[in-house]
């Protein structure tokens, strides 16, 4: 089992994330994160759009993983009612 938190920031801009992560076993493992990005196009009208993710991933043959992922996102303090929302996601990878 290993754990770890990675931190991240794109540079010139205003978005950043906070991640951490657990290898739950040999063939899993999960992810919680939280990323935000300051939004500013219209001046005198800044927003906010903010991420909170939790992902689980399980390989379930050789070079085939399962991850599921759900996320709610909202957008501060202006046009809330436009941009908030969540979802669920199911995936199936295959390495080659």
């Amino acid at each position: 089992e290993q754990d770890y938190i990675q931190t991240s920031r794109i540079v010139n801009t205003q978005e950043w994330s906070l991640s951490f992560n657990r290898d739950l076993s040999s063939d899993s493992s999960a992810r919680v994160w939280y990323s935000q990005r300051d939004r500013d196009e219209t001046p005198g009208r800044a927003t906010l759009d903010q991420t909170l993710a939790a992902r689980y991933n399980r390989e379930v043959a050789r070079d085939l993983t399962l991850s599921a992922e759900t996320a709610y996102t909202w957008r501060t303090p202006e046009d809330r009612a436009t941009a908030e929302g969540w979802w669920i996601g199911l995936r199936v990878r295959k390495d080659f």
